[in-house]
């Protein structure tokens, strides 16, 4: 029987992000502290446990060629990949994925003697990005066949990918990620802060944090939860039934005949023996064919995009909702800098896209730019840009608003200093006439009109005069405002 593979990428978000400005501000310090990392033992933090991994933008030459080979990409993109630590499964993690699936497995499908599906050891791949978000994807070897997997078939598949991926990210967290990040942490100094605090992520306050740490932002991300499972099959050549299959896998806007006529196509490039679609894609040939490994590269990086703006876009449209609301007042401050954080986060990462899709060799960026068309990528980051820009807008807002506030705490001070020296001027004028001694003026002025008006009926008309011209200050100040 020919072989095929089920293979699936899933996206969770976690506690790690690192703080973007730092790192470009101190590239040889951050490195020193990857070394620092890398040079550590292991095991004092893994329970005695080995463990393999890889920093991708750490291994960066500077006298390397810029492309060594046409199926590379840029050396650059070893600086820019929003990639931080890539981890192959040992072999102890293996021996907990293969128990969790074969429990799960006989959940959903009852065949515990005759498993269909058999995990393939050191197949699973961990990838933990920049900012808080991660991946972890799997192969099994099908040995059902693809004319006995039926919509019930696949059905129980959705359902079993999808439980034994958060069963899975649960052990991964305990055993792994978490015991790295107390590493990370401890090889870290106090003012080197490269790695942002669990408490307060630059640009992503969506992430759930301590019950004490206050937020304007309310909308809570849970993590360590897997977001979605991206499911791929990739079908022998010698398969017979693949299209028959395609049709009952595959969820296509386009017109499953033309797809699969671009599959047919024998002379067609051999890209096109993938299609990658909404969460279930396929593909035609060997799992270890070097076009098929660049999609399984290319959706693990749409998945981090799709993932991250989307975050962005949401934190986004609450802080425009908080704008416009009646406690925007007391929150004006935070808001602010909040706003000014995310801006700054949001251009960084653009810029990084930019870079990332302009140094990929040409079979990823093809099928990254079809996972962003099928995914509509490209509508969500148009949402934050047009949301940045009215973020813009109301940071300036709040700008004038604070200035003019200013300005009228400044005018209110200016007119109770000259309302006060008015009444002590008044105040000591009384003094002067009604004074014993006070000299009569032959020429009738102001003293004969103060002198018709005893010296406490002079005050209270000065302090009801200043009353009067304060209250229609104020009256103004408000229709302006």
């Amino acid at each position: 029987m020919p072989k095929n593979y089920f293979y699936f990428k899933v996206p969770f978000r976690i506690h790690l992000s690192l703080n973007e400005a730092k790192i470009l501000s101190d590239t040889k310090g951050y490195k020193k502290l990857l070394g620092r990392i890398k040079n550590a033992n292991i095991k004092e933090y893994l329970q005695e446990k080995d463990l393999n991994f890889c920093f991708p933008h750490l291994d960066f030459k500077d006298d390397a060629l810029q492309f060594e080979s046409v199926e590379a990409d840029s050396s650059m993109n070893d600086v820019f990949s929003p990639s931080f630590l890539e981890i192959q499964s040992p072999d102890w993690f293996d021996e907990i994925i293969m128990k969790e699936f074969d429990e799960q497995y006989e959940k959903d499908f009852g065949e515990k003697d005759q498993k269909k599906l058999i995990y393939q050891p050191n197949s699973c791949k961990i990838v933990i990005y920049r900012n808080t978000f991660a991946t972890i994807e799997f192969v099994l070897e099908m040995e059902q066949k693809t004319r006995e997997a039926d919509h019930a078939w696949i059905k129980k598949l959705e359902n079993c990918s999808n439980a034994f991926s958060g069963s899975i990210i649960q052990a991964l967290q305990q055993s792994i990620i978490e015991p790295l990040l107390t590493l990370f942490k401890s090889k870290e100094e106090k003012n080197n802060l490269f790695f942002n605090t669990r408490s307060r992520h630059l640009g992503f306050p969506d992430l759930l944090v301590d019950d004490d740490h206050k937020s304007i932002i309310s909308q809570r991300t849970k993590l360590y939860k897997p977001l979605w499972v991206s499911r791929v099959m990739v079908i022998a050549n010698e398969d017979n039934e693949f299209e028959a299959f395609f049709q009952r896998w595959v969820l296509a806007t386009a017109s499953k005949q033309d797809i699969l006529e671009n599959i047919r196509n024998e002379n067609g490039d051999e890209k096109s023996n993938v299609y990658l679609g909404w969460m279930n894609s396929i593909m035609r040939g060997d799992i270890q064919d070097t076009v098929i490994q660049d999609a399984f590269f290319a959706l693990g990086l749409a998945q981090y995009y799709y993932t991250i703006f989307d975050s962005l876009n949401q934190s986004l449209s609450q802080l425009i909702g908080l704008a416009g609301s009646k406690d925007f007042s007391k929150n004006s401050k935070a808001y602010k800098e909040l706003l000014e954080e995310m801006i700054n986060v949001t251009d960084l990462i653009s810029v990084n896209h930019a870079d990332i899709i302009q140094g990929m060799q040409p079979n990823r960026t093809y099928f990254f730019m079809q996972l962003k068309q099928h995914w509509t990528l490209d509508n969500i980051i148009d949402n934050v840009q047009r949301k940045i820009v009215i973020c813009k807008e109301n940071s300036t807002k709040i700008d004038q608003k604070r200035f003019n506030h200013s300005q009228r705490a400044a005018e209110i001070l200016l007119f109770f200093i000259s309302g006060f020296a008015i009444l002590d001027f008044l105040s000591g004028l009384a003094q002067y006439i009604f004074k014993p001694d006070s000299i009569n003026q032959d020429v009738w002025g102001i003293y004969n009109l103060v002198k018709w008006a005893e010296p406490n009926t002079m005050m209270w008309f000065g302090l009801a005069f200043f009353v009067s011209v304060l209250v229609f200050y104020l009256m103004h100040q408000n229709k302006k405002g």
